[in-house]
C-alpha cells in the first residue's frame, strides 16, 4: 500500500523519502530519521563530516556538527561547548537543528515522507516527531506513519494531522485484490465469496490465500475463463499464521532455506550480507522467483542491492520455522559477518544489531559488551528508554553465564549503574535505586578493594541525587554521608568528595540550613584546592555559584556578586555555556535586589541570550519570570504580567510544581499593585500549598509576608499579623535578614493601620537596622516611605518630609518609576 501511494506521490513530482522501521529499531536511537536526514542531505559514504558541516552552516548552525554527527553515526569530535551541555539539552538542541535542516532542505513542489512499521520505532525518533509534526502544517510536506494497531499508539499526534484506521476490505475490495493479482476481471462468485469469509476483510490474508489457491492449482485459467475449486476446509488453513507457513513449508527447499536465512538477517537485508551467510550459486534465481511470489520485494531506491519482506508478518513467521539450533547458527554468522565488517563504522545501530544476533545466537559474553555499548551509546543521545532496554539486554546475557567469568562482574556493575542513571533520568526512581543497590551488591566481585570506596562513594551519589529528585532530602543527605565515609579510606579521592559536598550543601540551601550549606561549600573548595583539571573547575564553580545564591539570600549582595561574577569567569574559560547563563542569571537577582535595575536586566537578557542559543526551554522560562519582575518593579504591570503568564505556561508543559508556585506568588503580586486583592490571595493559596507539598520553606517566607500585604490590602489586619508575623519568624530561622527586614516593615504598617503609633515606630525602626545592613535600595526606600506615613500621624511633618525626600532618591536610582508616581500622587500638603 505504501509503495503505491509513494509511486502516485512521485507521478505528482513530489520528492518522496521512504524509511522502515524493524523489529530491532527500538534498540537504536533515532533510526528512521538517520534514513530521512541522509536522504535528504544527500550525504554520501566517504566525508560525510563536510558534508553535515556544510549542511549546518547553510543554516548558521554549524557548531551543532557533534551532535548530529552522533545521531547519524558519523565521529565529529565534541567541542568544549558541546561536551558542557547536559544530555537534556543536547537532545533539545538536536531537535530544533533536525527541524530547521528539514525545513531549509524542502525541495519543490513539496516533500513527503513515509516511516512504516512505525510502532517499532524506539522513543527517541517518536519525541521528535512529536516536536516537528506541530510545525510541519505551514510547510509543503506529507508526513506519513504507517503502524499497527497499538493502544494509544498515534493519538498523540491527532491535532496535527488525521488517523485514519484501515478497515476491512468489502466483498467488492477483495474481487479488486483477486483480480489484480491474478490479472483478471472474470472473478467468479464462490471465489470472492470464499476469500473473504476465510479471511474477514483482512488483505493480507485474502492477498496470500489467493496465491496458495493458486499455487495449489484450485484457482486456474481455462481458456477465457477462471475456474475455482473449492477446496475441504482441512486444506485451508484458518490463521495468516498457518497461511504463510503452508506457503513456506510448500517453497522448494532452495527457495525456503534463501528465505529462512534472510528472515535471520531481518525484515531488510543487502544481497551482500545474505550472500556472506548462505553461498549458494543460485541465490540470484531463488530470489528473483520470491519476489515473483510476492513473499520479498525488490528495493529500488537503494544503492546496493536490497530486499525486504512483502510484510512483517512473513519475516517472523520464516525465522520461526527455523530449528532452535539452525536459527542459533545463522545468527551466529549473521553476528560475526557483521563484527569483521563494521569496525571501520560502528555505529548505535551496528551495535545494537551486533547485540541482538550474539544474543539469539546466545554468545552471551558478546551479547552483554555489545549491549552495553548500545546502551552507553543511546544515554548519550538522550534516548533514555532505549539505554534501559540495551542495559537490560546486557544483564540478561550475563545471567545467562554460568559460572560468570571475572571480567564479567565489572561489566556488570556498569551495566547496572548506568541503567541507574537512565531509569532517573525517565523518573523510574525505584528502579533506578534498585539497579544501583544491586551494583553495590556486585561491587566486591567486580574490582580491587583498593576500588570499593570510591566506586561505592560514587554509588552514594547518584543514589542521593534520586533521593532529592524525590523530596526525600532526609534521606538524600544520609546517603551523602555515606560518601563521605566511605572516602576515609580513599584520602586521594578529592573530587568525589567535593561533589558530595556540592550535592549536601544544595540540599541543605534547599531547605533553608543556609549556614550548614555554606559550611558545606567551603569544604568542598577545601578539598578542591590543590586540583587543577577542567572536572574540578567545573565542580569548583558550581560551588561558587551555590555560595552566591546563599549569600543573596542572607542580604549580603556585594559578596553574591563578586562570588556570582568569579563563578561566570570560571565557566566562560570552560566554555560551560549552561553553567555561564545560570550565573547570568544569578548576577541578575543579585543587581535586581540591590536596585541597580538596568544591571539586573542587562544581565538578565544575557541570560536569556545564551539559554536560546542552547534551547534551554526551562531556562527561558526563568528569565522570562526575571524580566517580568524588572517590568513589575518598573511600573509595566502589563507587561509584567504577560512575561510571568508567559513563564507560568511554560512551568505547567514541564510539569514544575515548583515553578508554578513560584509564578502564582508573582502574579499575586502583581494583582495587589493593581489592587485586586481577591485574584491575589487565590493566587498566593495556590503558592503555598505547593510550597508545603514540596517541603520548601525558604519561599513561603516570601508567600506569607505577600499574604500579609494583601490582607491588609483587604481591611483584615488580624489575619494579616498573623501572616506577617509567620514570615518573620520563617526569616529569622533561616537567617534571611532581608526578609526578616521586609516582614517588620509590614507589621509596622499594620501597626499604622491600627493607630498603634507606638508599635509602628518599633516595628519600623527595627526594619530599617535590617535593611540598612542588606543594601536593598528598593525595600529601604518602601521603609522610609512608610516612615514617612507614621511621622504625619504624628505630626512631625519636617520628619515626614525627610523620609519621603530620601524614598524618592532611591526610587530615582533604580528607576522605580510606579513608586515615584505614587509618591507624587500622595497628598503631602
Amino acid at each position: 500500500m505504501v509503495g503505491e501511494v509513494v509511486r502516485r506521490m512521485g507521478q505528482r513530482g513530489l520528492v518522496t523519502i521512504l524509511t522502515i522501521c524493524l523489529s530491532y529499531s527500538r534498540e537504536v536511537p533515532y533510526m528512521p530519521w538517520v534514513d530521512i536526514l541522509r536522504t535528504l542531505l544527500d550525504l554520501p559514504n566517504e566525508n560525510t563530516e563536510a558534508h553535515v558541516r556544510a549542511a549546518l552552516a547553510e543554516i548558521d548552525a554549524e557548531e551543532w556538527a557533534p551532535l548530529v554527527g552522533e545521531m547519524l553515526g558519523i565521529p565529529i569530535p565534541d567541542t568544549s561547548f558541546t561536551a558542557a551541555l547536559p544530555p537534556q539539552l543536547r537532545r533539545q538542541r538536536l531537535f530544533e537543528v533536525v527541524w530547521r535542516l528539514l525545513e531549509a532542505n524542502i525541495p519543490l513542489p513539496g516533500l513527503a515522507i513515509f516511516i512504516e512499521d512505525a510502532q517499532w520505532a524506539d522513543d527517541a525518533s517518536l519525541d521528535l516527531l512529536n516536536t516537528i509534526l506541530p510545525r510541519i502544517s505551514s510547510q509543503p510536506i506529507l508526513l506519513c506513519a504507517v503502524h499497527r494497531p497499538r493502544d494509544a499508539f498515534g493519538q498523540q499526534w491527532q491535532p496535527w494531522g488525521t488517523h485514519i484506521r484501515l478497515e476491512p476490505l468489502t466483498v467488492e475490495d477483495i474481487a479488486q485484490l483477486i483480480a489484480n493479482l491474478l490479472h483478471t476481471l472474470d472473478i467468479p462468485e464462490e471465489l470472492r465469496t470464499f476469500v473473504f469469509q476465510k479471511s474477514q476483510g483482512n488483505p493480507l490474508f485474502a492477498q496470500e490465500l489467493a496465491r496458495t489457491l493458486q499455487e495449489n492449482a484450485m484457482v486456474r485459467h481455462e481458456a477465457e475463463h477462471l475456474i475455482f475449486e473449492s477446496p475441504f476446509d482441512e486444506q485451508v488453513p484458518d490463521t495468516i499464521h498457518n497461511l504463510l507457513q503452508s506457503r513456506i513449508d510448500r517453497l522448494p527447499e532452495q527457495e525456503r532455506r534463501v528465505l529462512q536465512t534472510a528472515a535471520c538477517i531481518g525484515q531488510t537485508f543487502s544481497l551482500d550480507l545474505l550472500t556472506a551467510i548462505y553461498p549458494h550459486e543460485h541465490v540470484h534465481q531463488s530470489l528473483a522467483r520470491l519476489v515473483e511470489r510476492g513473499l520479498l520485494l525488490s528495493e529500488s531506491f537503494s544503492t546496493v542491492p536490497t530486499y525486504t519482506f512483502a510484510h512483517t508478518l512473513t519475516q517472523e513467521v520464516a525465522h520461526q520455522s527455523l530449528s532452535f539450533s539452525r536459527r542459533r547458527v545463522l545468527h551466529r554468522q549473521i553476528a560475526d559477518y557483521l563484527e569483521r565488517t563494521s569496525s571501520h563504522d560502528f555505529t548505535a545501530a551496528v551495535a545494537a544489531m551486533l547485540a541482538y544476533h550474539f544474543y539469539e545466537g546466545e554468545v552471551w559474553e558478546k551479547a552483554a559488551v555489545y549491549a552495553f555499548q548500545a546502551g552507553a551509546m543511546a544515554q548519550r543521545e538522550y534516548a533514555n528508554e532505549t539505554a534501559v532496554a540495551m542495559f537490560r539486554r546486557a544483564l540478561k546475557a550475563i545471567a545467562r553465564l554460568s559460572p560468570s567469568p571475572s571480567e564479567m562482574f565489572a561489566l556488570q556493575f556498569d551495566a547496572l549503574a548506568h541503567l541507574g542513571a537512565s531509569l532517573s533520568l525517565i523518573g523510574e526512581y525505584d528502579e533506578a535505586m534498585a539497579a544501583y543497590r544491586q551494583a553495590e551488591s556486585v561491587l566486591p566481585h567486580a574490582f580491587a578493594p583498593s576500588e570499593h570506596a570510591p566506586r561505592r562513594a560514587d554509588l552514594f551519589l547518584h543514589m542521593a541525587e534520586v533521593m532529592e529528585k524525590q523530596s526525600e532530602f532526609e534521606k538524600a543527605l544520609a546517603l551523602v554521608e555515606q560518601g563521605l565515609a566511605e572516602l576515609q579510606e580513599a584520602p586521594e579521592a578529592h573530587l568525589q568528595a567535593a561533589r558530595l559536598y556540592r550535592l549536601g550543601a544544595g540540599i541543605y540551601h534547599r531547605l533553608g540550613a543556609n549556614d550548614k550549606a555554606l559550611a558545606w561549600c567551603r569544604r568542598g573548595l577545601a578539598e578542591l584546592a590543590h586540583l587543577d583539571t577542567d572536572s574540578s573547575k567545573r565542580t569548583r564553580a558550581h560551588l561558587l555559584f551555590l555560595m552566591a545564591e546563599i549569600a543573596r539570600r542572607f542580604g549580603k549582595l556585594e559578596e553574591a556578586a563578586d562570588l556570582a561574577h568569579q563563578s561566570a569567569k570560571m565557566y566562560e574559560e570552560l566554555e560551560d555555556i549552561q553553567g555561564l547563563s545560570q550565573a547570568h542569571i544569578t548576577l541578575g537577582n543579585v543587581y535586581f535586589d540591590w536596585g541597580r535595575l538596568d544591571d539586573a536586566a542587562l544581565f538578565y537578557n544575557k541570560g536569556m541570550e545564551l539559554k536560546k542559543r542552547i534551547g534551554d526551554v526551562y531556562g527561558v522560562g526563568v528569565m522570562a519570570n526575571n524580566l517580568g519582575e524588572v517590568y513589575l518593579y518598573q511600573g509595566d504591570f502589563e507587561r509584567a504580567q504577560e512575561a510571568y503568564e508567559q513563564s507560568m505556561q511554560i512551568w505547567e508543559e514541564l510539569g514544575s510544581a515548583f515553578g508554578q508556585a513560584v509564578l502564582h506568588n508573582n502574579l499575586a503580586v502583581v494583582a495587589m499593585k493593581k489592587q485586586q486583592w481577591h485574584a491575589a490571595m487565590q493566587h498566593l493559596n495556590a503558592s503555598e500549598a505547593l510550597l508545603h507539598e514540596l517541603g520548601v520553606e525558604d519561599w513561603l517566607v516570601e508567600v506569607m509576608r505577600h499574604k500579609a500585604e494583601c490582607w491588609l490590602g483587604i481591611g483584615h489586619l488580624t489575619e494579616a499579623q498573623a501572616a506577617a508575623e509567620v514570615s518573620l519568624e520563617m526569616a529569622r530561622r533561616q537567617k534571611m535578614q532581608l526578609e526578616e527586614g521586609i516582614a517588620l516593615r509590614i507589621l509596622g504598617q499594620i501597626a499604622l493601620h491600627a493607630s498603634r503609633l507606638k508599635d509602628a515606630a518599633r516595628c519600623l525602626e527595627r526594619a530599617l537596622d535590617a535593611l540598612q545592613d542588606v543594601e536593598s535600595p528598593y525595600e529601604l526606600a518602601q521603609t522610609y516611605v512608610v516612615l514617612s506615613r507614621l511621622a504625619i500621624a504624628r505630626q512631625a511633618f519636617d520628619e515626614a518630609y525627610q523620609y519621603r525626600e530620601r524614598a524618592r532618591a532611591l526610587f530615582e536610582q533604580i528607576g522605580a518609576m510606579h513608586e515615584l508616581a505614587q509618591l507624587q500622587d500622595e497628598d503631602w500638603e
